[in-house]
């Protein structure tokens, strides 16, 4: 797969370039780039791009620095087979450091998953600081949340993340 940068992607994006979006559909609706769609990974291996008629077309996927995508490669080709692909380096941060313009909804919250990752890490600081400070009985609450992150990460269930989802500013109107 090709790395291009945003410079070199802006001219085939003129030309019809077909531009994807991997990222979660909470991030793409925070802020993504222009005319993108947004086929968040893995659920875009479902055969959404075989009903569009790649052959001979330029896709080109993104995700937010580029790592995802790049990781991805190969099962990324073989989505879009028939078409030219390419990713965008350094993904919408590269976009964004290039100085493009992206569409970006500043009354939406953070994605869910940063919201998870903020708590947790802050839960798992106040536990250590508490348990050191003042018993030991407060480091169970760090060993909660890493066993919790590993259940989520093994069964694709996160209970902090449903918590957080009910929260007033996470609810969709």
């Amino acid at each position: 797969m090709k790395i291009l940068t945003p410079l070199e992607i802006q001219p085939l994006l003129n030309q019809g370039a077909l531009l994807i979006d991997i990222r979660d559909t909470d991030a793409w609706q925070l802020e993504h780039i222009q005319g993108a769609l947004s086929l968040p990974f893995p659920c875009s291996e479902s055969g959404v791009l075989s009903h569009l008629s790649l052959v001979g077309k330029q896709v080109v996927f993104y995700c937010q620095t580029g790592q995802r995508t790049a990781a991805l490669a190969a099962r990324l080709e073989v989505m879009a087979q028939g078409a030219e692909v390419c990713m965008l380096k350094n993904g919408l941060n590269g976009w964004k450091k290039a100085q493009f313009i992206t569409v970006f909804n500043p009354s939406l919250p953070l994605p869910l998953s940063r919201q998870v990752q903020m708590l947790a890490g802050f839960m798992i600081m106040a536990g250590v600081l508490l348990g050191s400070a003042f018993s030991y009985y407060f480091y169970f609450l760090p060993s909660l949340i890493g066993a919790g992150q590993i259940f989520a990460g093994v069964t694709g269930w996160c209970g902090m993340a449903r918590l957080l989802g009910r929260l007033p500013w996470n609810r969709q109107g």
